[in-house]
């Protein structure tokens, strides 16, 4: 009974249209306002659902921050209940934590700002599928990231990222990882985790070697390497292409002779040698 009525003082200072919002969002019957109170506050504690909407204080706190930055209009829809909220080329410097009271958010466009960090609470919309962060001054890209379960398409690019945490491995769903116009030196081994990976764009970078557990990315059509420092490629490479794979990695100084095409790389990988074929030959050939 104290969670009810812990939700229900909550509520009580929510808008009208605000609570019929919800009502329709939580698929519960309409009802009086007096009523619909009672009603909603009943449903989130017996689902304990606790966190899933902004308190009164947290509404009040975004909302003021929503006014200094002239973004009054989106904040308020999504608190209303509204899935997507874009806030690109807003201007925005920083962000305020309870936006992570969002929970309900599917889409979140931070795009073309002027942000250096991100707040951790980031980390609780895990019903995220898509988030946008290119055009802003991020420096890091926090651990966090990995929270997002069911995120689909992460876009970081013009930025500037000197490296990726190895937590964007934990990213099962993720479709679409595009981190170009960076300042990345190396990749993370764990990227190779992401078997249903189809777009990997990672160019304009300053990457100098590639991990070889970017071969296990067997779902990959899309894999562009242009304008790095890459002198040679891992032959586990070769592993990768299918009928509709296209890897590019234009403008990178590749060691004369060294493969320059998926091609090259799985017809290395069909002469190398396996371990078992190590074993059959006679002792001393391979030691010199």
């Amino acid at each position: 009974m104290d969670t009810i009525l812990l939700f229900k003082k909550d509520l009580d200072s929510y808008p009208t249209d605000s609570l019929h919002t919800l009502q329709r969002y939580l698929g519960l019957p309409s009802t009086s306002r007096k009523d619909l109170v009672w009603v909603i506050a009943i449903h989130q504690a017996k689902n304990n659902l606790k966190g899933t909407m902004p308190t009164a204080a947290e509404r009040e706190r975004l909302l003021e921050w929503a006014g200094e930055n002239n973004v009054e209009d989106k904040i308020q829809a999504a608190l209303d209940g509204e899935k997507l909220l874009n806030l690109e080329g807003k201007g925005l410097t920083e962000l305020p934590p309870e936006i992570g009271q969002l929970e309900h958010l599917t889409s979140l466009d931070l795009s073309d700002n002027q942000l250096a960090n991100l707040p951790a609470e980031i980390g609780q919309l895990t019903g995220l599928t898509d988030l946008w962060l290119n055009d802003n001054q991020l420096t890091d890209l926090p651990a966090w990231i990995g929270q997002l379960e069911h995120l689909e398409y992460l876009i970081i690019t013009d930025n500037q990222l000197t490296k990726l945490p190895p937590e964007l491995g934990q990213l099962a769903k993720l479709y679409s990882l595009e981190v170009s116009g960076n300042r990345l030196t190396k990749l993370p081994a764990e990227l190779g985790q992401l078997r249903r990976l189809g777009e990997l764009l990672v160019g304009s970078n300053q990457l100098t070697e590639l991990p070889p557990e970017l071969g296990e990315l067997r779902s990959l059509v899309s894999f562009n390497l242009n304008d790095n420092q890459l002198t040679e490629l891992p032959i586990e490479l070769g592993k990768l292409g299918g009928p509709m794979f296209v890897m590019s990695v234009d403008n990178n100084p590749l060691a004369e002779g060294a493969p320059h095409t998926i091609q090259e790389l799985k017809k290395l990988l069909r002469e190398r040698p396996t371990k078992s074929a190590y074993k059959r030959m006679p002792r001393g050939i391979n030691s010199s």
